[in-house]
């Protein structure tokens, strides 16, 4: 009786597992009927096998390339970037929708992967369905508006870095403080406040796209020109990158991220990004690394409504872009290297002076909030260009006999009254101010009547 009994149990435990085992290899063999769907591009039958295994088992698969690594149906259908159907994508999340959640071998999102393939239809169903991916960060790749600058170059959509920013804006004022620099309680707050791209992936990657897209289109126009050398026609065809829909497009981007990191939109000013840049510290940083900004671009397309707007020119600070554009600090001169950095850096802050200067000359007499002139902060930041002085002096030598309201210094006074706040060695700082105090009694000998009554 035992014997029997022991029997059927042992049968009835075998029938058991070989029927699980059954329905694995069935489930098995229905999820690769799935991906072998996928990689024949058999997209009816696919929405057909989808509706008739509903099972949740048979939409992932042990990757065979990584060892223990799942591989989900939703993340294969999104590598195939623009062959895959929407209404499949659709039908996908509609079958599963846990596998919105789920993150692949490398940790990332279904929306993590959709955005790096560029897909801007892909982007919408997926952030449609789960809107609360826009935040998540991936390890290695960042936000989702992170991996789509990444990704797709150079076809990125402004429209798309609005749905994704819109969703989550804090996004773009999100920062990464390097580990290899000494971070303080000041610096620390300039980085979340004064919107550092340095520390911003997402305004980063958006200002090399810009930077390479420009120089990529540059090149074709030169091909274009040279090998239509002689022909008016062929010449007329060269692309002119300041009318490329993709530059503008580009372009667009940086601005939205711009305004939504600094909060701009209510102000409704068409220069404010022009803040934004110039008080970045994007700038000091692009200056030491060399790297191509786009300050002219900057200008030439925000400045230009300064001078229709005298009365709003004013930063939340108090300063006009012109303040804002000599308050740059350079970088210091610590190797033969630095020296050249340095050589090229002023070089490129004299451009961008000269470029504003040319847009509005006016903002040479306009002071900031607290009575300073921008002459009075090229010469308390100890900068000694006799080009830069004649460049602030020349469009109205008025300059030279107002004085600092604040402390009722003329220019030639600062000059000669900096203190060494700016970690220069006391000889250094003498030759600079007598350099100055020269410079500018030379323009104006008169003045020196103010010093001796």
């Amino acid at each position: 009786m035992l014997r029997t009994y022991l029997f059927d149990r042992v049968s009835q435990t075998l029938n058991n597992y070989g029927h699980r085992a059954d329905e694995r290899r069935k489930k098995k063999k229905n999820a690769l009927r799935l991906f072998d769907l996928v990689s024949e591009r058999n997209w009816d039958g696919l929405l057909a096998e989808l509706s008739a295994h509903p099972d949740k088992e048979c939409f992932s698969r042990n990757d065979v390339h990584v060892f223990g690594a799942t591989q989900y149906l939703l993340d294969n259908l999104l590598d195939r970037m623009n062959h895959t159907p929407n209404s499949v994508i659709w039908a996908t999340i509609a079958a599963d929708p846990g596998s919105l959640t789920q993150r692949d071998i490398d940790r990332f999102l279904p929306l993590h992967q959709a955005c790096y393939h560029g897909n801007p239809e892909h982007i919408r169903i997926i952030l449609e369905a789960y809107p609360q991916a826009s935040m998540v960060y991936a390890e290695g790749r960042g936000l989702p508006v992170t991996c789509y600058l990444t990704g797709s170059f150079p076809n990125h959509r402004l429209s798309v870095v609005d749905m994704l920013l819109e969703l989550y804006p804090d996004g773009a004022r999100s920062h990464i403080v390097p580990t290899t620099c000494q971070i303080t309680e000041s610096s620390k707050s300039n980085i979340v406040n004064a919107g550092d791209a340095m520390y911003n992936p997402i305004l980063r990657r958006a200002y090399r796209n810009w930077n390479a897209l420009k120089k990529y289109e540059n090149a074709i126009g030169e091909d274009e020109l040279h090998a239509g050398e002689g022909s008016e026609e062929s010449s007329s065809s060269t692309l002119s990158p300041s009318s490329s829909p993709a530059l503008n497009e580009s372009w667009g981007i940086i601005v939205s991220i711009l305004r939504k990191r600094h909060q701009l939109e209510a102000e409704g000013l068409h220069f404010s990004p022009l803040y934004a840049a110039l008080g970045s510290n994007e700038l000091r940083m692009g200056y030491m690394n060399m790297t191509d900004l786009p300050i002219d671009e900057i200008l030439t397309r925000y400045a230009v409504d300064v001078k229709a707007a005298q009365h709003k020119i004013f930063h939340q600070d108090g300063k006009t872009p012109l303040h804002l554009l000599i308050d740059l600090r350079l970088p210091k001169v610590t190797s033969f290297r630095g020296a050249y950095t340095q050589q090229y850096a002023r070089q490129k802050h004299i451009e961008a002076l000269v470029k504003l200067l040319q847009i509005n000359p006016e903002l040479v007499c306009i002071p900031d909030s607290s009575g300073k002139l921008p002459l009075h902060y090229a010469l308390e930041r100890d900068y000694d260009d006799w080009f830069l002085l004649r460049l602030l002096t020349e469009y109205d030598s008025r300059v030279l006999v107002t004085p600092d309201y604040s402390s009722r210094l003329y220019p030639f006074m600062i000059a000669a009254s900096r203190s060494n706040d700016q970690g220069i060695d006391d000889e250094t700082l003498s030759r600079i101010g007598l350099s100055n105090v020269y410079s500018l009694l030379r323009m104006r000998p008169e003045r020196m009547l103010l010093g001796l009554e």
